[in-house]
């Protein structure tokens, strides 16, 4: 059997192949993230309108024309229609709801790390060492959270650099280790 036949070899190519584009791919996601995190945020939150705009539509259409064996119950129809609207004024305005969101997600966060501030002088209290280290992550994670209260659709951006510059990291680190699971199994059973 020829070397180019063998499967391991194929699959070894393969392997090359995907450690090169994978990685590059994620970086160019990055790279996008960082110089354009507004354009991509709005294009996510439309795309998530639109998809909750036609399952609404679907449930609906399904309540009033499905099948009489199933159970049709009043609340599915309420349901969808109410996926119907915040799908439709998502894609329409998607800005809007963003700022919602991220005012609820701030508002939880700050609450949390309210709670983790009062647990950490509590723990002060009965002689616990790391108390000053959950303090310290505890405010850092308010002051993030009345960031994202305060100005909601800018902390998001923001957000959505970091996440990117992760994106180009991760990227990087995988192809320029080029690592693959394969190789990692094969080196272990030596």
């Amino acid at each position: 059997m020829k070397n180019a036949d063998h499967p391991v070899k194929a699959m070894t190519k393969t392997e090359k192949l995907i450690n090169i584009v994978i990685p590059l791919i994620v970086c160019a996601v990055g790279v996008m993230f960082i110089i354009l995190p507004e354009t991509l945020l709005i294009i996510a939150l439309r795309v998530f309108g639109i998809t909750a705009a036609l399952l609404g539509t679907f449930i609906v259409l399904r309540f009033l024309y499905g099948s009489p064996v199933t159970s049709k119950l009043p609340y599915e129809a309420v349901a969808g229609a109410a996926l119907m609207v915040v799908g439709i004024f998502t894609a329409i305005n998607p800005e809007g709801v963003s700022n919602i969101v991220y005012t609820l997600v701030g508002a939880i966060l700050f609450l949390d790390s309210f709670t983790k501030i009062i647990f950490a002088v509590k723990s002060r209290r009965i002689g616990i060492k790391s108390w000053i280290f959950t303090l310290v992550l505890a405010v850092i994670n308010a002051a993030v959270a009345l960031l994202l209260i305060i100005k909601p659709w800018d902390s998001a951006k923001i957000v959505a650099v970091i996440l990117g510059a992760s994106l180009v990291v991760e990227g990087l680190t995988n192809r320029l280790s080029g690592r693959s699971p394969g190789k990692n199994c094969r080196t272990m059973k030596r």
